[in-house]
């Protein structure tokens, strides 16, 4: 069965410049994208999460973040979406932190195959700071995560400048993931844009930086479990 899917963006001061999502037959065919051309995020393709995540029951979206996300670290500007994490300190003199993260759930939520991509740059890297480009089901049908599947296209550990990672999410009974990484040495992701993709078929995903694949996955691959 196929899933509609969500595409997030989240975290850092991250430049994003375009977000292209291509459908294949014999030929390749633009689905949807967001160029960044205006002054303001599009709010007809995005959705701007706020807050910590315990309005929604999951404090610290999850993963023990210790951001608080707003609309003001999310901006467009000269063709790129930023979104900006901030080191603040309040009246009582205690160190809080903000930053952007947006997601097209419900919005531009993507009932084909095909390849999904964006062209970013990284920030510079440090403790904390987690940049990512990943898929969700806009709807569980399979039961809750991670049953129905998550795909990172694209992840960064800020204290690995030099490093990203593919992953994929899965199983029915317990949590399992596949992934690889790429190293680029000397050379932090920090210092230029690169398009990050993933072209996912029907019993297959390809995780793709810069147009070459680095890391291949297929239905067999993951056993009994359901295929995100």
């Amino acid at each position: 069965m196929m899933m509609n899917t969500t595409i997030a963006i989240t975290y850092l001061l991250l430049l994003v410049s375009h977000i292209p999502i291509f459908t294949y037959a014999f030929c390749p065919k633009l689905y949807w994208h967001d160029e960044f051309d205006g002054n303001e995020l599009n709010t007809t393709n995005w959705n701007i999460a706020v807050g910590d995540g315990c309005i929604v029951g999951i404090c610290g979206w999850g993963n023990n973040e210790s951001e608080t996300y707003t609309a003001d670290n999310v901006m467009v500007n000269n063709g790129k979406l930023i979104l900006e994490a901030r080191k603040l300190t309040n009246d009582a003199g205690e160190i809080e932190y903000t930053s952007g993260r947006i997601n097209s759930d419900h919005l531009a939520d993507i009932d084909v195959y095909g390849r999904f991509e964006a062209r970013i740059r990284l920030p510079i890297g440090g403790h904390g700071i987690w940049p990512a480009f990943w898929m969700l089901p806009s709807e569980w049908i399979f039961g809750g995560w991670p049953a129905s599947g998550e795909i990172d296209i694209m992840e960064n550990i800020g204290r690995e400048p030099y490093t990203i990672h593919g992953t994929i999410h899965y199983g029915n009974h317990a949590h399992f993931y596949q992934g690889k990484s790429v190293d680029l040495k000397n050379v932090p992701f920090s210092m230029d844009y690169h398009t990050f993709a993933v072209d996912r078929e029907f019993n297959s995903i390809r995780f793709i930086l810069d147009d070459v694949v680095y890391f291949s996955i297929s239905a067999d691959d993951i056993g009994d479990n359901t295929w995100p």
